[in-house]
């Protein structure tokens, strides 16, 4: 298996994509007490930093990097479908709208990398 190191910067945005659904999820919990906020936030935001972790791995392959990706998308339809309908149905800009603007832009990204990585 032959190293193969993305590109520097390809997983910054997973980490910021992450790193506001994370801090989403607590300011839920905080302000609210939701504690469906806080734990959806921290298993979306989990995917989305296990995706960065992956891709900044020394040892990938293609294949790796690819997945790695792919577990971005995932993360990104998770959210997508949770927080889409909500925005569509209440037209709240906090959270919803914001969130389903984070999903639709990580799902283009990471689908968009996937696809590169595939080759």
């Amino acid at each position: 298996m032959s190293t193969v190191n993305a590109p520097a910067g390809a997983s910054h945005l997973n980490l910021t994509f992450g790193s506001v659904v994370l801090l989403g999820g607590i300011m839920g919990y905080a302000k609210k007490k939701s504690v469906p906020s806080l734990v959806a936030g921290s298993v979306v935001a989990s995917g989305f930093f296990g995706s960065a972790y992956l891709i900044n791995s020394q040892s990938s392959s293609n294949t790796d990097v690819r997945n790695a990706f792919i577990l971005g998308a995932i993360s990104s339809l998770l959210l997508g479908g949770a927080m889409i309908p909500r925005f569509l149905k209440t037209k709240a800009v906090m959270p919803a709208g914001v969130c389903s603007v984070i999903a639709v832009l990580a799902a283009a990204y990471n689908g968009q990398k996937a696809v590169e990585w595939s080759s």
